[in-house]
C-alpha cells in the first residue's frame, strides 16, 4: 500500500515545512499537481518548484498528474526535475500510447489518468502500456470535494482486468480520499491512495501526527478485515 500525499492541500507559505512533516509521519510519496489554467481551471506546480522539492528532499518520491493541454512538452522538463512516477489525460494527446511509451524512455513510471467523464473502456487500450491507472474520484481541478462512489466500480473494473491479462499497473485513487472511505477503495482494488484534507491536512493534530494516526488506522482496519 502507497499512501501518496497531495502538496495542493499544503501551505505554500510553509511548503518545506509540510514536507518535513510528511516524512516524519511516515509518508515518502509526493503527489504534485500541474495545471496551466486551460486544461482545467488553475495553476499547479511549477516544473522548477518541483526540481527543488527534489533537490531539498531526495528521499520522497515525486507523483506528478499532468493537467494540462501540452502534457508532451512537459516530459523532458520533468524526468530532469527528478520526477518518479508521471500521468497523463488520454484526452489531451491524438497518441496517448505513444506518450506513455515516451515517459516509460525517460526512465519515469507512465500512468494514465481515468477522469469521471470517461469511461474504463475508453482507456483499456493503454493498460498493458501503463504503470499506473489514476482514478479521479472528484472533478479535476480542485480539492477538498466530495468523494464520488462511482469511482468503487471504476477501480475493480481496472482490477478485475489486471486480474484477468496479468497486467503489473497499479491503482490510485486521487480526491476525496477519508479515513472511511479509504479501506473501501483498498478492498475494490487500490494500491496509492492520495491524502489531502480530509485525512491528513488541516487536521488539529497537525499533519506529522495526522500521517501517523492515518496509517495506523488503515493498518488496523485492514488487519481486522482480514481477520
Amino acid at each position: 500500500m502507497i499512501h501518496t500525499a497531495s502538496l495542493a492541500c499544503a501551505n505554500p507559505l510553509a511548503l518545506g515545512e509540510d514536507i518535513r512533516q510528511l516524512l516524519e509521519g511516515g509518508i515518502f510519496t509526493l503527489h504534485l499537481d500541474l495545471m496551466d489554467g486551460h486544461h482545467v481551471p488553475g495553476l499547479g506546480f511549477s516544473v522548477e518548484t518541483i526540481a527543488e522539492i527534489h533537490r531539498c528532499f531526495p528521499q520522497a518520491e515525486l507523483d506528478a498528474h499532468l493537467m494540462v493541454t501540452n502534457p508532451e512538452h512537459y516530459f523532458e522538463p520533468l524526468a530532469r526535475a527528478g520526477v518518479a512516477w508521471l500521468s497523463l489525460v488520454p484526452q489531451t494527446l491524438a497518441d496517448p500510447a505513444a506518450g506513455l511509451g515516451r515517459i516509460r524512455e525517460l526512465g519515469m513510471k507512465a500512468g494514465f489518468v481515468l477522469t469521471l467523464d470517461r469511461s474504463v473502456e475508453d482507456v483499456t487500450p493503454l493498460l498493458p502500456l501503463a504503470d499506473l491507472a489514476v482514478v479521479m474520484s472528484i472533478p479535476a481541478g480542485g480539492y477538498g470535494r466530495a468523494f464520488q462512489a462511482e469511482a468503487y466500480n471504476r477501480i475493480a473494473a481496472l482490477g478485475a482486468l489486471r486480474e484477468e491479462n496479468g497486467f503489473s499497473y497499479l491503482i490510485s485513487v486521487d480526491g476525496g480520499v477519508t479515513p472511511e472511505n479509504s479501506l473501501a477503495c483498498r478492498r475494490a482494488g487500490a494500491d496509492m491512495l492520495v491524502q489531502g484534507v480530509f485525512t491528513i491536512f488541516r487536521q488539529p493534530q497537525g499533519i506529522r501526527q495526522a500521517c501517523l494516526d492515518y496509517i495506523r488506522h488503515m493498518k488496523e482496519s485492514e488487519a481486522c478485515n482480514c481477520n
